[in-house]
């Protein structure tokens, strides 16, 4: 039987429970915190529910969790980026299927900025997903369980920085030429200007834009959600009371992590914008991006 196709009882349940597992196979030994039953949600007793003991340990593995993932993957990230960016500038170097003028823009503008935006989100981003994951891990395997969580986190992530994915990626452009019978693709020395302008002016649209979206709904879609759990039938006190706890530190970092991801999908649409249309329609298109996610979040709140 796999974890996710179990549930936990309310503790008021878990006597009677207990009984059947032993009453099936009386050699096995039961304890509290580990009775996994089928759910019945035809019994209108039923709640998915863990014990105090589970909930005390998930919100300490929250807590290793959030601090150790964001320290970690943060490391991992300032450890690799110097190579990234090397391999990167050595591939734009090498790669005969772009002219100079792209290649000098992407070099000043895109490469540095996207390091620098990547480096900052990745103690929020890993924050963010610590927090969660160490929640359940400590609910499931114990605080060990989380920290252990954690260290394989950060290895997943060093390693995946160093795999031979990202070096195919860098070869694959190093290798790249034009079409038989055609130049290298380039733009421009004007339209280059407009690419980095462009870039540099969606890069702060996106990231105050999408900062002030989020901060602006985070309060009444937080408490609205909040209040959607709280009237979940299907859940019990503690538990509901264990994500109310962890959910307050990831709504707080929602704020930071949309400005600096908004900062960098800005930079990117924009610069491609701004080249291709100038940098007044950079500027609009990415006005309307953080629009359209103010528009998609209000739809969200409305759903709740």
């Amino acid at each position: 039987m796999s974890i996710n196709e179990i549930r936990l009882q309310t503790p008021a349940g878990l006597q009677n429970n207990m009984a059947a597992k032993v009453a099936k196979n009386p050699e096995q030994e039961v304890k509290n915190e580990d009775v996994l039953v089928l759910p019945d949600k035809h019994d209108k007793d039923y709640r998915e529910e863990i014990t105090i003991k589970q909930a005390a340990k998930g919100l300490v593995g929250a807590g290793v969790g959030l601090v150790g993932d964001s320290i970690g993957m943060t490391g991992a990230v300032l450890r690799n980026m110097p190579k990234i960016v090397k391999n990167s500038y050595v591939a734009l170097a090498k790669t005969e299927a772009i002219g100079r003028n792209l290649k000098v823009v992407t070099g000043a503008v895109g490469i540095p900025l996207a390091a620098a935006l990547v480096t900052v989100l990745s103690p929020v981003a890993g924050a963010v997903y610590g927090a969660v994951k160490g929640a359940y891990d400590g609910a499931k395997k114990g605080i060990k369980g989380a920290a252990k969580g954690v260290v394989e986190d950060v290895k997943t992530v060093n390693r995946e920085l160093k795999g031979e994915k990202l070096q195919e990626l860098f070869d694959g452009i190093e290798n790249a030429k034009p079409e038989e019978g055609k130049k290298p693709f380039d733009i421009r020395l004007k339209e280059s200007a407009q690419a980095a302008v462009g870039g540099v002016a969606g890069m702060a649209i996106g990231g105050v834009g999408h900062g002030l979206v989020v901060a602006r709904h985070e309060p009444t879609f937080y408490a609205k959600s909040l209040k959607a759990l709280w009237k979940d039938d299907e859940m019990g006190p503690v538990l509901k009371s264990t994500i109310t706890a962890v959910s307050l530190p990831v709504a707080v970092l929602a704020v930071p992590l949309a400005t600096i991801g908004g900062a960098l999908w800005g930079l990117g649409e924009s610069m491609g914008k701004g080249y291709q249309e100038g940098i007044k329609a950079a500027v609009k298109s990415s006005v309307e991006r953080v629009g359209k996610s103010n528009e998609m979040i209000k739809e969200w709140k409305a759903d709740l």
